[in-house]
């Protein structure tokens, strides 16, 4: 017979959680593999492996569990806690956008810039970015391709669209010198070729090239082509003629790309009126539905579905959107186009 006596309260201590643990949690366990909880005081804490990310939360549960005090006679024991309610973890969209802010202050304008009196309190490695982003590893890597961030000299750094745009300018130029294309590459060689003929620091151009590889030999020209009109789109100071965008664009891209400028490479990062293309992009809107159909509303009253969806895409899967397009937009067929319309729900 068991002997299972309780504490006095005072001695009860209430300092454990119950975590219930995924496939993927009890692998990396098993593999003896990091988890980590990751927020700060203002932030709910995340777990996070090395590629994913879980919100935790706390659950109810029907039944109490036990959890007993070690104890030399296996007969007798004592409870050390009751829990009433688990963790529960689920996978979730890592808290990104805070890198944005934290590397602001350090945006790299020139490649060919040495630096050295810079207090070290502004500067970022990635140990730090990491233990103050809420996201996996992998999410975090992921997270410096999407938004053109380097590590330069040891720190991580946001390249400016004009230096990104300079650079692209040099890989053009120096794959035709180098005897190049998009469809025979050597990274390794373009780099050197660039940081001995141009001066820029070679980890850099190195990274930058990185970015448009399919392969390990071949270049994506679609999306270097895409990078030069984002990257044109972004240092405009103020709305641009289309035609003198396109054509800029065009020229920029070299003959032998200028056929692949097209505008349906940048959807979700321009708005035209009366003939003007401007930068516009889901970054500057609210990630609240409610408040991002709202704001995109305000913007325009009348779009169509093909030029608003790319603004809502961040906000989840397509049966999601679909949900949230009923909710907040009334639907019509434009007669001149046929082309379905979209137009506010809600009084903005």
């Amino acid at each position: 017979m068991i002997k299972i006596s309780t504490k006095p309260e005072d001695k009860v201590k209430n300092d454990f959680k119950l975590l219930e643990l995924n496939d993927e949690l009890v692998k990396a366990l098993d593999d003896q593999k990091l988890l980590l909880f990751k927020g700060d005081g203002d932030e709910d804490v995340v777990l996070c492996t090395q590629d994913n990310t879980y919100s935790l939360k706390n659950r109810m549960h029907s039944n109490s569990l036990t959890m007993l005090d070690e104890s030399t006679n296996k007969d007798e024991y004592s409870i050390a806690h009751t829990f009433h309610e688990i963790l529960e973890v689920q996978k979730c969209s890592p808290n990104i956008d805070k890198i944005d802010m934290l590397l602001s202050h350090r945006v790299l304008l020139d490649p060919t810039e040495v630096d050295n009196n810079v207090e070290e309190r502004l500067k970022y490695d990635y140990d730090r970015i990491s233990s103050e982003i809420q996201a996996s590893d992998k999410e975090i890597r992921q997270a410096f391709t999407d938004r053109r961030i380097v590590c330069f000299n040891g720190e991580y750094r946001p390249v400016d669209p004009e230096c990104l745009l300079r650079a692209l300018d040099v890989i053009l130029n120096t794959l035709e010198l180098v005897d190049m294309s998009f469809n025979k590459v050597d990274k390794d060689e373009l780099a050197d070729s660039i940081n001995k003929d141009h001066n820029i620091n070679r980890d850099y151009i190195s990274t930058v090239i990185g970015w448009y590889m399919n392969s390990d030999t071949t270049l994506d020209s679609q999306a270097f082509v895409k990078e030069i009109g984002l990257s044109l789109l972004k240092v405009q100071s103020r709305a641009t003629a289309f035609e003198k965008f396109l054509d800029d664009w065009k020229s920029r891209s070299g003959y032998e790309l200028q056929d692949q400028c097209n505008l349906n490479l940048l959807k979700g990062y321009y708005l035209i009126e009366a003939g003007q293309i401007t930068y516009f992009t889901t970054s500057s809107l609210s990630k609240n539905p409610s408040k991002r159909f709202q704001e995109l509303f305000k913007t325009r009253q009348k779009w169509f579905s093909v030029d608003f969806i790319p603004f809502i895409r961040d906000l989840g899967d397509s049966k999601e959107l679909e949900r949230m397009v009923m909710k907040f937009c009334r639907t019509q067929t434009d007669k001149d186009t046929g082309m379905e319309t979209y137009t506010s729900r809600q009084r903005i």
